[in-house]
């Protein structure tokens, strides 16, 4: 990740763990003002931050007592993409550096968060009129020749099931064929 440092101005040590909205994140010579935040998961959080103007997504990831450290995974795998011409659709990486508390990825703000987007999925409702709520019922998603068995029953797909097709996929890469 880059080599900036972001500093704080007028904040304990304890303050400056992690971003504070309504601060600015410092980095080389450019300040990002923290605007909000749009995530917070077991792994990272999720900021807006402003630039002169311009909007930014800001991920950040804890330097100690993280349990899985893949921001710099991220920032690998998107800058390599961002290198390519076929890299619409993927947040183009503007900076990134760390500080002794958190690592943080300054990235193209692509959309409104998940969050968002699902509160705004109409619910849906079975032949009776029921209200189905969501996470309890799925519906079949990627190639049928490929789909976990979960994906076939119908019912919630997870981690293990991205495995499953992935295993389905490499066997027809290797064999030629997967009937």
């Amino acid at each position: 990740m880059g080599g900036g440092c972001a500093v704080y101005k007028e904040m304990s040590d304890r303050e400056a763990l992690l971003p504070v909205v309504g601060k600015y994140v410092e980095h080389k010579k450019r300040r990002f003002y923290v605007h909000s935040k749009i995530y917070q998961g077991p792994f990272s959080e999720v900021y807006i931050v402003t630039e002169g103007g311009q909007r930014y997504a800001m991920k950040t990831e804890k330097v100690h007592g993280a349990t899985r450290r893949i921001l710099k995974l991220d920032v690998l795998v998107l800058s390599q993409i961002n290198r390519n011409e076929a890299s619409e659709g993927f947040p183009h990486v503007i900076i990134a550096g760390r500080t002794p508390f958190y690592k943080y990825c300054v990235m193209q703000l692509v959309g409104p968060d998940l969050g968002r987007l699902r509160r705004a999925l109409p619910n849906k409702s079975d032949e009776n009129g029921n209200l189905l709520e969501q996470g309890r019922s799925s519906d079949l998603v990627g190639t049928i020749l490929y789909a976990p068995l979960s994906a076939h029953n119908f019912t919630e797909q997870c981690r293990r099931d991205d495995l499953e097709s992935w295993l389905y996929m490499t066997i027809e890469t290797i064999s030629g064929y997967f009937h």
